[in-house]
């Protein structure tokens, strides 16, 4: 290549030094005969001639030497890298390409390797792939179980021996095509949204087992579905990477179960006819065989696989299923509880697109804790329903539930009965029934109470005068809770946890809240521990105080915030703001435990946030948790609001006035 290039400027050289030679021949003709025109003219005409000779001789040069070769270069490495990596390039004699050809010729040499090398490793790694198929296959092939693999799309992937076995149609799966030209789409769709999805106030998905039909068949799945995660960065349709399906049939054993609660129902009902005729022993038997009537509406509905689930998830299920022509709102304590989540889901959507409410207004689902049960109610504006109409919606068939049955099917399989009535809230009405209630994670119970903590030097913040005139009712909340390393900000305990829950209307928005774990930057006692559960691990990786302020301060924006003991969280917040750059100093708030005292004052004497709860009826679910302590708050706080319209004070100005009473009270008391 070298000898080549020094070819090339020699020629390119020499054909330099004739131009330059005819321009000197020109000017020496011009300078030694002056005003000969016609001899300058043949000098320039010969010097154009042999320029142009040598130009022509150059351009045929190249030609041949540079511009053909680099053609066969080219055509060489297409043929190279298409079809034959051991070709070598056919290069014309005398090219001027140097060693470019033989540089090219081990290129393809080595993408010949390489290509060997892929092609051995493609075969390896089948080998190995098709070894795992082999194992996977023959661990399928002895589960008895029916398994089904699919894509985000519900698309079947894989499927083992016993699903058609099962499914009793060799033809009934295929590889790609949808899962639900087999299965009921209905109650798949609901596992997924409601097992896959992090809603819920506790983090914890929803269990995973449910009865699922088969399209064309009289046949009933008992199914569980397990999570496939998508690989980082995979890219496809779906949220996820798919999911597994197992299955099993128990069309036997619903059948039989259904037969025996059925004949044990109509015994029953038989033999309570004959006691109602006993004179003195019909009261007790009665109640006797109630007692027994109710374990066998329960019995059937055990084969229907009730499982925990979160009530933040029913909801959302629900208002999938309505659209949005009907919004549904969720309220109330978010709670567990044990149900058939598919069934209960689709007779609330059934209950809700009955009632019959104005034009453009949507309804609320209510969830209310108890000891043993849990309330659901659909509340809206307008009148309850009558007794006619709450037996028609029973007869009502839910079609897209396996077995199809009616609702009130549902409830009896459930304990639940049916009823509607007036709601506290004046102008509305409800509907509902109550479903059993499911262990929260992680209860702390039997703990004392937070001590009652008045700051006196807390100042009250300025209200503006028209703020202080609105009503109660046409404000928003924000009910809100901390949890700290102890009982003593001034000595530098800090922020743990803090939360807060929205209340619109007189309505706790369960839905609508803030929960957030703290760095406390400092190790948390044993003895805090001990009333909250969390530990240093729990809140190692999570933000500081400087930054969840800011965004607790977002989620509050202009409502009044609203706490039991405030003036305690009040002090930690305020601590805080001039670090976290904003302030908490400005926002009116209100006292649950002012409230309680100004109420009731020294004719009771507990004044306890779980005092105050059960006074008026409130489950206090997950105690000593910050978002379950503000829900428990909230719902006392929505029951104070009609006690105070009942005692005239609707508006917030008179609610800070009286709060300040009791605050005045209190710093009088201490001086003593």
């Amino acid at each position: 290549m070298l000898g080549a290039n020094r070819r090339l400027w020699l020629v390119l050289g020499g054909l330099l030094a004739a131009i330059w030679l005819v321009l000197g021949l020109a000017w020496w003709w011009q300078a030694s005969h002056p005003g000969d025109a016609a001899g300058l003219a043949l000098v320039l005409m010969v010097g154009a001639l042999a320029s142009a000779a040598a130009v022509g001789g150059l351009a045929v040069w190249l030609q041949r030497g540079l511009l053909r070769p680099l053609r066969s270069l080219q055509a060489a490495a297409d043929v190279m890298n298409s079809a034959n990596p051991q070709h070598s390039p056919e290069m014309p004699r005398g090219h001027l390409l140097g060693g470019l050809p033989g540089e090219v010729d081990q290129l393809g040499n080595a993408l010949r390797d390489a290509r060997r090398q892929v092609a051995a490793a493609l075969a390896t790694g089948a080998a190995q792939a098709d070894q795992q198929r082999q194992r996977l296959e023959m661990v399928l092939r002895e589960i008895p179980e029916g398994v089904v693999v699919c894509d985000a799309d519900a698309r079947v992937l894989l499927y083992n021996p016993a699903a058609q076995r099962i499914l009793d149609d060799p033809q009934a799966l295929g590889l790609g095509r949808s899962l639900f030209a087999v299965f009921e789409e209905q109650p798949v769709r609901h596992m997924l949204d409601t097992r896959f999805h992090a809603a819920s106030a506790s983090g914890q998905a929803s269990e995973n087992r449910f009865i699922c039909g088969q399209k064309g068949q009289d046949r009933f799945l008992r199914c569980r579905l397990g999570r496939i995660e998508a690989e980082p960065g995979e890219v496809g349709s779906g949220s996820g990477g798919g999911f597994i399906l197992v299955f099993r049939d128990v069309t036997g054993a619903l059948s039989g179960r259904r037969q025996q609660a059925a004949g044990l129902q109509h015994a029953l009902l038989e033999l309570r006819a004959r006691v109602a005729a006993l004179p003195e022993a019909g009261k007790v038997l009665g109640e006797a065989l109630e007692r027994v009537q109710n374990e066998g509406r329960a019995l059937a509905g055990r084969p229907w696989l009730s499982s925990e689930m979160h009530s933040s998830d029913l909801a959302r299920v629900v208002a999938l299923q309505l659209g949005p022509d009907r919004p549904l709102s969720e309220t109330g304590v978010p709670v567990w509880l044990r149900a058939n989540s598919h069934a209960v889901a689709s007779a609330l959507a059934l209950l809700a697109k009955s009632l019959p409410l104005p034009a453009g207004e949507g309804c609320d689902l209510e969830t209310g804790p108890g000891e043993a049960r849990v309330a659901i109610s659909l509340v809206w504006r307008g009148e309850p329903l009558s007794e006619e109409e709450i037996v028609q919606l029973c007869r009502t068939a839910l079609v897209e539930v396996a077995g199809t049955p009616k609702v009130g099917e549902v409830m009896r399989a459930h304990g639940a009965v049916l009823l509607s009535s007036r709601h506290r809230r004046s102008g509305y009405a409800q509907l509902g029934f109550s479903l059993e209630t499911a262990e929260a994670p992680e209860q702390r119970k039997d703990l004392p109470p937070r001590p009652e903590f008045y700051d006196f030097d807390l100042a009250a913040p300025e209200v503006e005068a028209e703020l202080r005139e609105r009503r109660l009712l046409d404000l928003g909340f924000v009910v809100f809770d901390s949890e700290t390393t102890g009982l003593r900000p001034s000595d530098g305990d800090e922020l743990v946890a803090l939360a807060g829950v929205r209340v619109v209307n007189g309505r706790v928005l369960g839905g609508e809240s803030f929960d957030q774990l703290i760095n406390p930057g400092r190790s948390i006692p044993a003895s805090s521990i001990r009333f909250h559960g969390i530990t240093d691990e729990v809140v190692r990786d999570q933000p500081p105080a400087e930054i969840v302020l800011p965004r607790f301060r977002e989620f509050v924006g202009d409502q009044v915030l609203v706490a039991y003991n405030a003036a305690f969280d009040m002090r930690f917040l305020e601590r805080k703001q001039v670090a976290a750059g904003v302030r908490f100093d400005d926002c009116p708030v209100l006292d649950i435990l002012l409230i309680s005292v100004f109420l009731h004052g020294d004719a009771l004497e507990d004044h306890s946030l779980d005092g105050i709860a059960k006074r008026y009826g409130v489950h206090a679910a997950d105690r000593h948790s910050a978002l379950g302590d503000s829900l428990t708050t909230a719902q006392v706080f929505v029951r104070l609001l009609d006690v105070l319209a009942r005692r005239g004070i609707t508006t917030l100005g008179e609610v800070l006035d009286a709060s300040e009473q009791v605050v005045e009270i209190r710093r009088q008391q201490a001086q003593f």
